[in-house]
Parts: structure tokens; C-alpha cells; sequence
């Protein structure tokens, strides 16, 4: 495991340890694996959370989400920012229980698994996705827009999909 130890000197003051994982790239093998799902949320899986959220802050001026997969761990976990309140949130074993079949939008996407493409992709205008937070509670949240988008294309990586990443 490619983990570093950093002194943050972010929002959450000096002497912060963060836990920054390497972010795998094209043809990595694990952008391909479906995850597996998270059957119990044990501190493995809290680790792994942790350092997602930890690994997207400071990757922050270039993304909005990482899935598990893109630092080489094939669970079933992202982390996403709130777009409404900056934070960054973790969703374990997340499931898309709902999606607008009708209310499609196309937005130019792009991954840091895949440096320097980028990519008009249609998704969804609004989610509602369910799932776990680092604490073991259920979690739902309804996304439209952007937010909704950023979470879709998080869950594709779970699934070993990345639309980004896909030639046509």
C-alpha cells in the first residue's frame, strides 16, 4: 500500500495527519475490477474511507471525487465534496436507488485516472444514492446537477467502468 504521511496545514489546523494514497492510472488493473462490497465496516474499511477523503483534499483544485478503485483498494467505497457545504463526505457500498431515466443532461467530465482527457458524457440530472457513512449509519442523499453528476461517475469506477477512460 503507497500511503504518505503528511503535517496538513488545512482547515482543520497544524499537525493534522492525513493518510494520501497514491491515485492509480490507465491501464492500472484495478480501474477494471468491480468492487467488492463492504460486508461489514470494520476499521480496514474506515481506513480506507479515511484516506479517500484525505487523498481528494489534497487533490482538491482538480477533483471532486475518488472511488476506492483509483487507489488501488476494490471496495465499494467514494468520496465526493458537498458542493452545497465544501465538505468532503465517504459513502460505503453507495447504491443508486433512484435516477431521471427522462431528465438527461451532457457535461464535459474528466478523471485523474486518465490524465489529460476529458470527455462530454450524459448522465442523470438527479440521484438519490444510499449507503453507509465511516461510522457504520445509513446515509441517503438526493444530488441533482453537478453533485449528482460527480457521484455517478464515481460509482462507475466501482463497477470497473470509467466513461472518461472509454475510446470511441
Amino acid at each position: 500500500m503507497n500511503r504518505v504521511i503528511l503535517l496538513n496545514h488545512n482547515k482543520y489546523g497544524l499537525g493534522v495527519k492525513d493518510m494520501i494514497r497514491r491515485i492509480v492510472t490507465s491501464p492500472h488493473p484495478a480501474l477494471r475490477i468491480v468492487a467488492k462490497e463492504a460486508t461489514e465496516i470494520n476499521e480496514q474499511i474506515k481506513t480506507i474511507a479515511q484516506d479517500l477523503e484525505d487523498t481528494l483534499e489534497v487533490n482538491i483544485r482538480k477533483a471532486v471525487g475518488l472511488s476506492a478503485n483509483q487507489i488501488n483498494e476494490c471496495y465499494r467505497i467514494i468520496a465526493f465534496i458537498d458542493i452545497e457545504t465544501r465538505k468532503i463526505e465517504s459513502i460505503i457500498n453507495p447504491k443508486i436507488i433512484y435516477y431521471s431515466k427522462d431528465d438527461l443532461v451532457l457535461g464535459k467530465e474528466s478523471c485523474l485516472s486518465y490524465p489529460g482527457v476529458s470527455k462530454y458524457i450524459t448522465r442523470p440530472r438527479e440521484i438519490i444514492v444510499e449507503g453507509y457513512s465511516k461510522m457504520g449509519n445509513p446515509v441517503k442523499y438526493s444530488m441533482t446537477d453537478y453533485q449528482a453528476r460527480i457521484v455517478c461517475h464515481e460509482v462507475d469506477h466501482l463497477f470497473g467502468k470509467c466513461k472518461v477512460g472509454i475510446s470511441k
